[in-house]
C-alpha cells in the first residue's frame, strides 16, 4: 500500500512541473515574439534613417526636389520635408526641414 502512494507522488509531481513549465512557456513566448517584432522594427527604421542621412549628404537639393532611388528605397523631398518610402513593404518615414 505504501509503495502505491509513493508513485501516485512522482505522477502527480511531474503532471505539477509539466503544467508549471507549460503556464510560463505560455506567458513569455508571445512576449518574446513581440519583443523581437519590435526590435526588428527599429532596426528597419534605423536603416531607413542611415538611407536618408547618406541621400542627403550625398545629393542636392535639385535632385532629391526631383527624387532619388536607393537599393528600394525612394527619396523625395519637398519644400517642409524629406520623405524615404521603401518600395518592398510600403513604409513611409519623413523628416522635417
Amino acid at each position: 500500500m505504501k509503495n502505491k502512494k509513493f508513485k501516485a507522488s512522482f505522477l502527480l509531481d511531474a503532471l505539477t512541473s509539466f503544467g508549471l513549465i507549460l503556464t510560463l512557456i505560455l506567458l513569455f513566448l508571445p512576449f518574446t515574439i513581440n519583443q523581437h517584432q519590435q526590435f526588428r522594427n527599429e532596426i528597419h527604421i534605423a536603416e531607413m534613417n542611415r538611407i536618408l542621412i547618406t541621400a542627403i549628404h550625398r545629393f542636392k537639393t535639385k535632385e532629391l526636389t526631383q527624387g532619388v532611388e536607393i537599393e528600394h528605397y525612394n527619396i523625395k523631398s519637398d519644400y517642409k520635408e524629406i520623405c524615404i518610402i521603401d518600395s518592398e513593404i510600403g513604409k513611409k518615414q519623413c523628416i522635417q526641414k
